[in-house]
């Protein structure tokens, strides 16, 4: 019987822990759903991370982006009809990855260049945890609809 409570008693902060993180995504993605809803858009394919989350229409023509840094809420919607390609801006001062931002290049070139900050060593674990993955999977998602489907976004 006591095996049976000590047992509960430490695995208690497992459970609680799993819990939160749960309800930490399910936050993200419904933030993410709603800003792609107050564009009049679904969100077919998404990935989340941290306090970030960033995703593509269902008709690949916008990515939503939305990432929380100190209680402040950073979001983007970027039409893909305007952006000419996209690169990833790797910011490192020793051999370590110091931020990591997807930089979209608009077709105008008046225009401003759109960052997705993905990771900055500032405000995230100071190891990476798959950001360079995704960053690298969003690289090319971006680059492959702004290349297959030029006529059709515009």
């Amino acid at each position: 019987m006591v095996g049976v409570v000590l047992i509960l008693i430490c695995s208690i902060p497992f459970v609680w822990i799993s819990r939160n993180k749960r309800m930490k995504a399910q936050k993200l993605t419904q933030k993410l759903s709603n800003l792609a809803q107050q564009h009049g858009s679904d969100i077919a394919q998404y990935d989340l991370w941290n306090n970030s989350a960033i995703g593509i229409d269902s008709t690949g023509s916008k990515v939503f982006f939305t990432r929380q840094i100190n209680q402040e809420e950073h979001s983007e919607v970027v039409n893909l009809a305007l952006v000419q390609k996209c690169s990833i801006l790797n910011t490192s001062k020793t051999s370590k990855i110091d931020k990591l931002d997807l930089v979209l290049k608009p077709k105008n070139h008046g225009s401003a260049d759109i960052t997705l900050e993905f990771y900055n060593v500032i405000q995230d674990n100071p190891i990476l945890n798959g950001q360079l993955q995704l960053i690298e999977k969003w690289f090319t998602i971006v680059n492959n609809t702004v290349r297959n489907h030029p006529k059709a976004l515009s």
